[in-house]
C-alpha cells in the first residue's frame, strides 16, 4: 500500500487493512486481521484510474489512511 502507519484495531489491537467496496453505500471499509470486525470509512469517495477503472488511485488510499487514522484518535 504505502509507508503511512496504520493504527491498530480499538477492538483488539490486530493489524488493519483496507478494501475499497463496490457494493456497499461507502467507497472504503477498514477490516482487523485478527478479530475480522468491519469499520465504514464513510469519508472516503472512491478514486479510479482513468485507464483501469478496476485499480484505485494513491489519493484514495491516502484518504483511506488518514480517515482510518483520525477515526481511531477520536476512539481513544
Amino acid at each position: 500500500m504505502s509507508d503511512t502507519e496504520l493504527k491498530p484495531c480499538p477492538e483488539c489491537g490486530g493489524e488493519i487493512e483496507l478494501y475499497s467496496c463496490s457494493n456497499k453505500p461507502y467507497s472504503a471499509t477498514a477490516k482487523c486481521k485478527k478479530c475480522r470486525k468491519e469499520y465504514p470509512l464513510p469519508t472516503v469517495k472512491l478514486k479510479v484510474w482513468k485507464s483501469n477503472p478496476i485499480r484505485i488511485s494513491k489519493s484514495m488510499i491516502r484518504d483511506a489512511e488518514r480517515a482510518w487514522n483520525r477515526r481511531v484518535n477520536q476512539h481513544e
